[in-house]
């Protein structure tokens, strides 16, 4: 595959001139898989691009992915975030397993899971924060014409074996409508553990 990103950089305008801001490199396996993403940011005050953060990707089967964040601390890589990604055999996202590093150890942080309806559609997510103890549930709700247009999404609280309680937090409900531009640069910039599974998904329906 000759069109993969290697390099990618991002500018910002200060007194009409373009400056640097961010750059990110990516590598691949030898069967074209992406496995790690270098980020740099553009240190100003010594005029050169510094490392702050990268990805190591590892391929468990073909089903389960497995992404750890590293950041700078002093010119030494720390762990900081694990994530666990599990799809079906059609390349959609199942399950997500995300862990913080404390010292020696993982720990869970957060569990978030996806259910699909047989036109392939996304109808629920579950997301569970072990910190709050609070699971946030979302269904997602289609027009006749197989458009999504409603979100409904309920919080609950759950003790320390997951298990719902019967009170809700709260409910809310969204209409789907269009969405207004976004600054990728931003969104690369401050790109989550959660945000690069989605660009692993990308890519698995790509190839």
């Amino acid at each position: 595959d000759q069109n993969k990103l290697v390099v990618e950089k991002s500018f910002i305008a200060e007194n009409n001139k373009w400056k640097n801001s961010y750059q990110f490199n990516y590598d691949y396996d030898l069967i074209g898989r992406l496995s790690e993403i270098l980020g740099l940011s553009w240190d100003n005050l010594n005029n050169e691009w510094r490392k702050y953060y990268k990805y190591k990707y590892n391929y468990k089967s073909n089903d389960t992915i497995t992404v750890i964040k590293f950041e700078d601390k002093n010119k030494v890589w720390k762990k900081s975030i694990k994530i666990d990604s599990v799809f079906n055999s059609n390349g959609q996202l199942l399950k997500v397993f995300e862990y913080a590093f404390n010292d020696k150890d993982w720990t869970l942080m957060n569990y978030f899971e996806k259910t699909y309806d047989k036109k392939e559609r996304m109808v629920s997510d579950s997301l569970y924060n072990y910190n709050t103890n609070v699971v946030g549930k979302s269904f997602y709700l289609y027009n006749f014409k197989n458009q999504l247009n409603k979100i409904k999404r309920t919080y609950y609280d759950f003790d320390d074996s997951a298990d719902l309680k019967g009170t809700d937090k709260y409910e809310e409900l969204y209409r789907y409508n269009n969405l207004g531009p976004v600054s990728y640069t931003h969104l690369r910039a401050h790109e989550t553990v959660l945000d690069i599974v989605c660009r692993l998904l990308l890519d698995k329906h790509k190839h």
